[in-house]
Protein backbone atom coordinates (compact mmCIF):
# COMPACT_ATOMS: atom_id res chain seq x y z
CA UNK A 1 0.00 0.00 0.00
CA UNK A 2 2.83 2.32 0.78
CA UNK A 3 4.18 1.85 -2.75
CA UNK A 4 0.83 2.76 -4.24
CA UNK A 5 0.55 5.84 -2.08
CA UNK A 6 4.07 6.85 -3.07
CA UNK A 7 3.16 6.48 -6.75
CA UNK A 8 0.04 8.54 -6.33
CA UNK A 9 2.05 11.22 -4.54
CA UNK A 10 4.56 11.25 -7.37
CA UNK A 11 1.83 11.47 -10.00
CA UNK A 12 0.08 14.18 -7.99
CA UNK A 13 3.40 16.06 -7.82
CA UNK A 14 3.89 15.70 -11.57
CA UNK A 15 0.33 16.82 -12.17
CA UNK A 16 0.88 19.93 -10.03
CA UNK A 17 4.13 20.65 -11.91
CA UNK A 18 2.30 20.28 -15.23
CA UNK A 19 -0.49 22.57 -14.04
CA UNK A 20 2.07 25.13 -12.90
CA UNK A 21 3.84 24.88 -16.27
CA UNK A 22 0.50 25.33 -18.07
CA UNK A 23 -0.29 28.37 -15.93
CA UNK A 24 3.14 29.85 -16.69
CA UNK A 25 2.65 29.18 -20.39
CA UNK A 26 -0.76 30.87 -20.27
CA UNK A 27 0.73 33.89 -18.48
CA UNK A 28 3.51 34.07 -21.05
CA UNK A 29 0.95 33.81 -23.86
CA UNK A 30 -1.11 36.61 -22.28
CA UNK A 31 2.00 38.76 -21.99
CA UNK A 32 2.89 37.99 -25.60
CA UNK A 33 -0.59 38.92 -26.84
CA UNK A 34 -0.53 42.10 -24.75
CA UNK A 35 2.88 43.00 -26.19
CA UNK A 36 1.63 42.23 -29.71
CA UNK A 37 -1.42 44.48 -29.18
CA UNK A 38 0.82 47.26 -27.88
CA UNK A 39 3.10 46.82 -30.86
CA UNK A 40 0.12 47.00 -33.23
CA UNK A 41 -1.14 50.12 -31.47
CA UNK A 42 2.31 51.66 -31.60
CA UNK A 43 2.56 50.81 -35.30
CA UNK A 44 -0.85 52.38 -35.93
CA UNK A 45 0.18 55.49 -34.00
CA UNK A 46 3.44 55.64 -35.93
CA UNK A 47 1.57 55.30 -39.23
CA UNK A 48 -0.81 58.07 -38.19
CA UNK A 49 2.09 60.26 -37.09
CA UNK A 50 3.86 59.58 -40.39
CA UNK A 51 0.74 60.65 -42.27
CA UNK A 52 0.54 63.84 -40.22
CA UNK A 53 4.22 64.54 -40.85
CA UNK A 54 3.76 64.03 -44.59
CA UNK A 55 0.76 66.37 -44.55
CA UNK A 56 2.76 68.96 -42.61
CA UNK A 57 5.64 68.75 -45.10
CA UNK A 58 3.20 69.12 -48.01
CA UNK A 59 1.64 72.16 -46.34
CA UNK A 60 5.06 73.71 -45.77
CA UNK A 61 6.02 73.09 -49.39
CA UNK A 62 2.82 74.61 -50.75
CA UNK A 63 3.13 77.64 -48.46
CA UNK A 64 6.76 78.03 -49.50
CA UNK A 65 5.74 77.86 -53.16
CA UNK A 66 3.04 80.50 -52.60
CA UNK A 67 5.46 82.75 -50.73
CA UNK A 68 8.07 82.34 -53.43
CA UNK A 69 5.49 83.11 -56.12
CA UNK A 70 4.46 86.29 -54.30
CA UNK A 71 8.08 87.29 -53.83
CA UNK A 72 8.84 86.72 -57.52
CA UNK A 73 5.79 88.79 -58.46
CA UNK A 74 6.92 91.57 -56.12
CA UNK A 75 10.51 91.41 -57.42
CA UNK A 76 9.31 91.64 -61.04
CA UNK A 77 7.16 94.64 -60.18
CA UNK A 78 10.05 96.30 -58.36
CA UNK A 79 12.40 95.66 -61.27
CA UNK A 80 9.82 97.12 -63.70
CA UNK A 81 9.42 100.15 -61.44
CA UNK A 82 13.18 100.52 -61.22
CA UNK A 83 13.51 100.26 -65.01
CA UNK A 84 10.81 102.92 -65.46
CA UNK A 85 12.50 105.16 -62.90
CA UNK A 86 15.90 104.71 -64.54
CA UNK A 87 14.40 105.49 -67.94
CA UNK A 88 12.73 108.61 -66.54
CA UNK A 89 15.98 109.73 -64.91
CA UNK A 90 17.90 109.13 -68.16
CA UNK A 91 15.32 111.10 -70.13
CA UNK A 92 15.46 113.95 -67.59
CA UNK A 93 19.27 114.02 -67.81
CA UNK A 94 19.08 114.07 -71.59
CA UNK A 95 16.50 116.89 -71.54
CA UNK A 96 18.63 118.83 -69.06
CA UNK A 97 21.70 118.43 -71.29
CA UNK A 98 19.69 119.62 -74.27
CA UNK A 99 18.46 122.65 -72.34
CA UNK A 100 22.01 123.50 -71.33
CA UNK A 101 23.17 123.03 -74.92
CA UNK A 102 20.37 125.27 -76.23
CA UNK A 103 21.10 127.91 -73.59
CA UNK A 104 24.77 127.86 -74.55
CA UNK A 105 23.83 128.31 -78.24
CA UNK A 106 21.44 131.16 -77.42
CA UNK A 107 24.08 132.82 -75.27
CA UNK A 108 26.60 132.52 -78.10
CA UNK A 109 24.08 133.99 -80.58
CA UNK A 110 23.33 136.89 -78.26
CA UNK A 111 27.02 137.50 -77.75
CA UNK A 112 27.58 137.49 -81.51
CA UNK A 113 24.71 139.91 -82.09
CA UNK A 114 25.91 142.11 -79.23
CA UNK A 115 29.30 142.37 -80.95
CA UNK A 116 27.57 143.46 -84.09
CA UNK A 117 25.59 145.97 -82.09
CA UNK A 118 22.17 144.50 -82.48
CA UNK A 119 20.57 143.45 -79.22
CA UNK A 120 17.33 141.65 -79.11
Amino acid sequence: MAKLKNKTNKSRKRQLQLEAAVKQAQKAALKATKAAKEALNAAARAKKAKGKAVDAVDTIRSEHAQTRKQFDKYAKKRSKDAAKKKKAVDMAKKAHKQILKDAKKNKAKKAKKAKKGVVL
